[in-house]
């Protein structure tokens, strides 16, 4: 039997496995979404669950520009790890931060 032969509960359960590793599981969902079409469509929404972004940095303005175009993507977001920040750009000020922070409703943890 192939991977996308299985049914829906057998890859949601799989996906949702995956998930369930905070941090490292992100990549593999990543990987699972690129094997076959079927597990892209149950891996992909998992895969904003858990973000790691340097604040400021090339990859939080287009993680943020992905919020202004599409902001059902920050729902998915639950859990936010701040990563490495990029000097050569200017701090986020506390407004800033807080515009962010409100395009992630469903945020239940923000570490640094």
């Amino acid at each position: 039997m192939f991977l996308h032969q299985l049914i829906d509960d057998v890859l949601l359960h799989i996906v949702s496995d995956l998930a369930s590793d905070i941090w490292s599981g992100k990549q593999d969902l990543f990987n699972l979404s690129l094997t076959c079409h079927a597990l892209s469509n149950f891996a992909r929404p998992a895969i904003p669950r858990n973000v790691v972004l340097g604040i400021p940095s090339r990859r939080f303005e287009l993680f943020n520009r992905s919020l202004e175009e599409e902001p059902a993507y920050g729902h998915r977001v639950v859990f936010l790890r701040r990563g490495l920040t990029d000097i050569n750009r200017l701090p986020l000020n506390e407004a800033q931060l807080h515009v962010f922070l409100q395009r992630l409703p469903n945020l239940q943890s923000f570490s640094s």
